[in-house]
């Protein structure tokens, strides 16, 4: 009696190569004696990231994730550098504590950055083009910013 659909196939030394390089790409090569493979079933444990305060902030119309210790580009403004700059408009403050959001604005929570002074954004071309009245302009700019790094994240 013949056999309905296609016939079963035999392995072949090219179908036990497929496997082997599966099997390697999945769990690495062979492990050495007294090693485990590094696989999720043999590594049963979290890792355990510490606890970093933060903040929002809101800058020239823009949300600010900052942490202590975080440089950062806020828009230029004409301060000097080592002078200290306040951020008043903090819309939520995490600490050990748990999340604080305001609504709008947490009150009395505050955000203190110092000046490391004023940096240039990369340069852009503005190109301008008439077509058929041979007009043609092609002029850059630079974008000045402030680079401000976070001290402190204070009134939670």
């Amino acid at each position: 009696m013949a056999t309905l659909g296609r016939p079963e196939r035999r392995s072949t030394l090219r179908d036990q190569f497929a496997s082997e390089n599966l099997r390697q790409k999945k769990y690495g090569s062979e492990p050495n004696i007294g090693q485990t493979p590094r696989d999720s079933r043999y590594f049963n444990f979290q890792l355990v990231r510490p606890f970093i305060m933060y903040a929002i902030i809101v800058d020239g119309g823009r949300q600010y994730k900052v942490e202590p210790g975080q440089e950062l580009h806020v828009d230029y403004r004409d301060v000097p550098k080592g002078e200290s700059l306040v951020f008043s408009t903090v819309l939520a403050v995490a600490a050990e504590g748990g999340m604080t959001l305001g609504t709008p604005l947490v009150e009395g929570a505050t955000v203190t950055a110092s000046v490391l002074g004023p940096i240039q954004d990369k340069k852009i071309y503005v190109q301008k083009f008439r077509r058929r009245k041979h007009s043609k302009r092609r002029t850059g700019h630079r974008q000045m910013h402030t680079l401000v790094k976070i001290e402190s994240i204070s009134g939670v």
